[in-house]
């Protein structure tokens, strides 16, 4: 179940990213360059970063967020796509009867417990066509600095207060491995899984930063 404190955060105008993210970019270009006029969807859509770098590609683009307040927002800075964006708890269910191409989820996903992103993926799965893609970015990993740190929640891998400045009140927050992501993505052909990892110089050596990136296509 994703967390209602997100809506808070919009409220407050934080977290709010307007540039596409780059990883997203990346991927889409090198699984999706020979293909046209993508039906696309984005959970957990936020502030709408996404959204021109998809509208220029000539794409459908469809938006869903747990955040009645930043979909509002949303609708009147794209008055054009205003009935493809709803607010929708994607672990549990999605609001539209059409089939996708693509699905984007940059970290997202990943702020839920392993109960509802399982569920959250079988979700995605039927709404994706046969051999459509979903290409997810930042899903924190186990390796994190901050994996073991705050109360653990649900499962070995979900935490709550986590002491980092950009963890303040975004709800659960799920640390995988790469055994448990391929658990969870068991019934997918995973294309590609990679691990980034940030190790900080300066000012504090021991804090390393470490997120998955998973390609996957619809069996």
């Amino acid at each position: 179940m994703l967390s209602k404190n997100w809506n808070k955060i919009y409220q407050k105008n934080q977290q709010l990213s307007v540039w596409p993210w780059s990883e997203i970019v990346s991927k889409v270009f090198s699984y999706t360059k020979n293909q046209k006029k993508l039906n696309v969807l984005e959970i957990g859509c936020g502030a709408g970063a996404n959204i021109n770098f998809f509208l220029g590609l000539k794409s459908n683009y469809y938006g869903v967020d747990g955040s009645q307040h930043i979909i509002q927002k949303l609708k009147k800075k794209f008055p054009n796509i205003k009935n493809r964006l709803k607010v929708s708890d994607f672990t549990e269910s999605l609001p539209f009867k059409i089939k996708f191409d693509l699905i984007i989820d940059r970290g997202s996903m990943t702020h839920n417990s392993t109960a509802s992103i399982t569920n959250g993926m079988k979700i995605l799965q039927k709404f994706l066509k046969k051999k459509g893609l979903y290409i997810g970015t930042d899903w924190f990993s186990s390796k994190d600095h901050f994996s073991k740190k705050g109360e653990k929640i649900d499962d070995n891998y979900t935490r709550i207060k986590v002491p980092h400045p950009s963890y303040i009140n975004v709800g659960k927050i799920h640390f995988s491995t790469q055994n448990h992501l391929k658990e969870i993505f068991r019934k997918w052909q995973i294309l590609e899984l990679s691990e980034k990892i940030t190790q900080v110089r300066i000012p504090n050596k021991k804090i390393r930063r470490a997120y998955w990136i998973i390609v996957a296509k619809n069996k």
